[in-house]
């Protein structure tokens, strides 16, 4: 009878071990409860004051996201597109890892092994898991374009930036480019491609995307019917005005502006070409004088505005938001710059309706500027105080019997901190100009 008491007993003590065994196997007991050292990942979300639930398949460098599964009590590092990032222990529990994606990390083209591009790796003592997560850099963001009524066969410029790891470039008409279509700059600042023939002939904007994302241009590509200095003189009268605004909208210009031109602009180089007409100042390329106005010229400021509100079918009217247009006009300028400023004045001599262009001053700091072609020169019309947060009618209204100006300046530029530049002289300067035009300034197709 003991002896078949002590068997039992014994049987009961192997039974005993062979689970134990089986649970070690499996897993074992930390301060939190049961943990597994196989690693499973149930999904990403992210971390942030307004949110730890929202589950992500992507995320940009820089972002705190949390790693949801279980296995990872014993994790001894992470790695992120191959590359070992660093972990808090303090933010890492069996069922979790919190970790910021290094906004130094490499990503997108930059990773050359395809099986390690957007990819996380958790390593423990006993595990080694990997799994699919898209891991973007900075989104891509449009500040503008060289030309917005380029010609056909032209080379266009966008600017920007983070331009990078793009797939698609979408022009108007619904063009449609591909990678091996369009070029980036080694800063990914800017882009560009060749503008097809039947990109042309829609009105619209430019939209980009690719594995970071997307973004647009403002909608002012190909707005010809939207110009209101197109001929100058030449220029026929508004159809539709009354009073004043029933007139051409060219007035007169200064003693050293030029005649109508129409000869091409450069002669030479891929740069934009001219507009059929346009005009310079001063008429004979010469010395830009300190303190100088080197040229200039008045306008009609009602049939300007009304001449717009006539031939754009729509895109522009009365109730249009005047934070939601844009002045435009192509210019071209030969030589290196770095002061002076363009001028323009919807109501002569007036500081509320006038903007100064002076693109030689990026950030606070003096960059030189070089023209290989004519360029587009947009100034929101939000810039102007007067018309910050009107509508086009205010415009029209405030119009009437108003007259604008347009010139070269090279005189002091005073930033908008209240710092002044002093100009120096500008050999050899001569300033083409035209297709005056307001045009809609909102990102989209």
């Amino acid at each position: 009878m003991r002896s078949a008491k002590y068997k039992a007993i014994l049987v009961v003590q192997i039974f005993t071990a062979i689970v134990l065994l089986s649970a070690c196997k499996k897993g074992y007991w930390d301060a939190e409860g049961p943990t597994s050292k196989e690693i499973s990942v149930t999904n990403v979300t992210l971390q942030s004051a307004a949110t730890t639930t929202q589950v992500i398949t992507q995320a940009r460098v820089g972002t705190l996201v949390r790693i949801n599964g279980k296995g990872f009590s014993e994790a001894k590092s992470v790695y992120m597109n191959g590359v070992k990032v660093a972990v808090n222990p303090g933010y890492v529990t069996e069922t979790a890892i919190m970790v910021t994606i290094p906004s130094s990390l490499p990503f997108g083209k930059d990773i050359t092994d395809t099986a390690t591009r957007n990819t996380i790796r958790i390593i423990t003592s006993n595990d080694d898991y990997a799994f699919k997560f898209l891991i973007q850099g900075p989104a891509p963001a449009i500040s503008g374009v060289s030309h917005s009524l380029p010609k056909a066969g032209e080379t266009v410029e966008i600017y920007g930036t983070n331009l990078r790891d793009l797939d698609t470039v979408k022009l108007p008409g619904n063009i449609v480019l591909l990678s091996g279509e369009f070029e980036t700059s080694s800063d990914f600042s800017k882009l560009s491609f060749t503008m097809p023939a039947a990109a042309i002939a829609s009105a619209g904007g430019i939209y980009v995307s690719g594995a970071n994302g997307s973004d647009y241009l403002y909608n002012y590509m190909n707005r010809r019917n939207c110009i209101f200095i197109e001929k100058f003189s030449s220029d026929t009268a508004v159809s539709g005005g009354t009073g004043d605004c029933y007139q051409r909208t060219y007035n007169f210009g200064s003693s050293t502006i030029s005649a109508n031109q129409t000869a091409v602009l450069p002669a030479t180089g891929t740069g934009h070409k001219n507009p059929a007409t346009y005009r310079q100042f001063p008429a004979t390329a010469a010395t830009a004088a300190i303190d100088a106005t080197v040229g200039s010229f008045d306008f009609r400021t009602c049939p300007a505005a009304t001449s717009v509100l006539r031939t754009t079918g729509g895109a522009i009217t009365t109730a249009s938001a005047c934070n939601n247009l844009a002045l435009q006009f192509d210019a071209y300028i030969p030589v290196e710059w770095s002061c002076g400023f363009v001028r323009f004045e919807f109501v002569k001599g007036n500081t509320d309706w006038r903007y100064n262009y002076a693109p030689w001053l990026v950030n606070g700091s003096v960059k030189p500027v070089k023209m290989t072609g004519w360029q587009t020169i947009s100034i929101p019309l939000s810039a102007f105080k007067a018309l910050n947060g009107k509508t086009y009618q205010y415009l029209v209204d405030q119009a009437v019997s108003k007259g604008g100006y347009f010139a070269f300046i090279n005189g002091s530029y005073t930033d908008a901190s209240g710092k002044s530049w002093p100009p120096v002289a500008i050999p050899n300067f001569q300033m083409s100009f035209g297709n005056f035009r307001i045009v809609p300034y909102v990102k989209s197709l």
